[in-house]
């Protein structure tokens, strides 16, 4: 018997991005990148595309999970300035499928945070990521 899970999205807080404008380094204490955006960088605050022209920052983030070693820093872009967050937290950003990167970066993993190994599986043939991880 096959049991699925509802894929949940996990936003950075907020008061991550505050902290980080702030300070002007991200938590690993690297000095953060201000970048005029050419459009498509995925922005983790609003969990949207930039727009061409719109003022981002770059840097370094590490999700929050017990320490693990499936455990790295990202590179994130988020709005220089802050925005009023995502619209939807309910379902992975309808901008954001069917990206090359989604089926390649999105890990399942369980309560614990360890990787679901059996449950890898090539990039989806469509649009759709959540059809890259049903067992």
């Amino acid at each position: 018997m096959t049991t699925k899970k509802a894929f949940q999205t996990h936003p950075i807080p907020g008061t991550v991005f505050d902290e980080i404008r702030a300070s002007g380094v991200d938590p690993s204490g690297c000095p953060i990148e201000r970048v005029v955006a050419d459009g498509g960088e995925p922005l983790r605050c609003c969990l949207r595309d930039a727009c061409p022209g719109e003022q981002a920052i770059l840097f370094g983030y590490e999700p929050p999970p017990p320490r693990s070693p499936y455990r790295e820093t990202e590179a994130v872009f988020a709005h220089a300035q802050r925005c009023a967050g995502p619209a939807d937290t309910e379902e992975y950003s309808l901008s954001w499928r069917g990206r090359p990167q989604v089926a390649a970066c999105l890990r399942p993993s369980r309560m614990d945070t360890r990787v679901i190994q059996d449950a890898r599986r090539p990039r989806p043939s469509d649009s759709d990521h959540r059809d890259a991880f049903q067992p």
